[in-house]
């Protein structure tokens, strides 16, 4: 029947799927670095970077406020819920290309995954 049909969902990371041979940020080894990370859909996204950990310093839901994180932990994977935004903090140790991407392999293998560049 006609508008049953699921809503067509894009898995991207800044607008782009996933392309072996591009880099779609550069960092620099031993830099701290803070990221806002947001979840512009209505499902869940487990958030995993490669090549270093991260500590998440807030959240914000939709049209919420800024929360700061109550403890502040070390962290390779975390759940970005549906329109949520999280603050991360990270340092890369060890310069090369690394990745990050929706730690579910669906989504992943659908292109939720990026490339930074460490120098």
């Amino acid at each position: 029947m006609p508008g049953d049909e699921p809503p067509q969902v894009d898995f991207l990371i800044n607008g782009r799927a996933f392309a072996m041979d591009e880099v779609l940020f550069e960092g620099k080894a031993g830099e701290v670095e803070e990221w806002e990370v947001f979840n512009n859909s209505h499902m869940d996204h487990p958030f995993h970077v490669h090549g270093t950990h991260f500590q998440v310093l807030a959240s914000r839901q939709v049209d919420g406020e800024w929360t700061d994180s109550p403890w502040v932990a070390w962290k390779d994977t975390v759940n970005l819920a549906p329109y949520q935004r999280l603050r991360l903090r990270m340092v890369f140790q060890e310069p090369g290309d690394w990745l990050f991407h929706c730690h579910i392999i669906e989504h992943e293998e659908l292109g939720m995954m990026a490339t930074i560049r460490i120098r």
